[in-house]
């Protein structure tokens, strides 16, 4: 099975992110989402407890499905790669600059430009109901 060409984007909260360790990192360097090489250093806090859960089981249930956990703050990054998303997915302009702006909600869950749930925590579950209704899968050749 291939998911590509979607893209799940979890977009945390803002927390515990100092200068001197970058966006995804705590200056004592928990790992809460997974091996550093990979996805840096977790947040130890209750929410990035929530955030890396929701990852691992979208990883779990889509491997090769592009995850990506970005704050909410980076909005350099987060708003031009929401607008290529919701353009690729089909959307016009104006919608795809709403769901670029929807995105820097924090907390929310954007599947393929599209902002799906967002600001309440969700639990893994959610996240793999919705990312599952919205990513159809297409059977790998090879």
């Amino acid at each position: 099975m291939s998911w590509a060409g979607h893209r799940v984007v979890l977009v945390r909260r803002w927390d515990c992110s100092n200068g001197g360790v970058g966006c995804c990192a705590p200056a004592d360097g928990a790992a809460a989402l997974g091996p550093p090489h990979e996805h840096g250093v977790g947040l130890p806090t209750a929410q990035a407890q929530r955030s890396a859960a929701v990852y691992r089981a979208l990883c779990e249930r889509f491997p090769g499905l592009d995850v990506t956990v970005v704050d909410s703050g980076n909005w350099a990054w987060l708003g031009p790669a929401v607008y290529r998303d919701a353009r690729r997915s089909g959307r016009g302009r104006l919608a795809a600059l709403h769901e670029a702006a929807r995105a820097t909600t924090p907390g929310c869950l954007v599947v393929d430009g599209e902002v799906v749930l967002d600001g309440r925590p969700l639990t893994p579950s959610e996240a793999v109901a919705e990312v599952a209704r919205r990513t159809p899968v297409t059977a790998s050749t090879g």
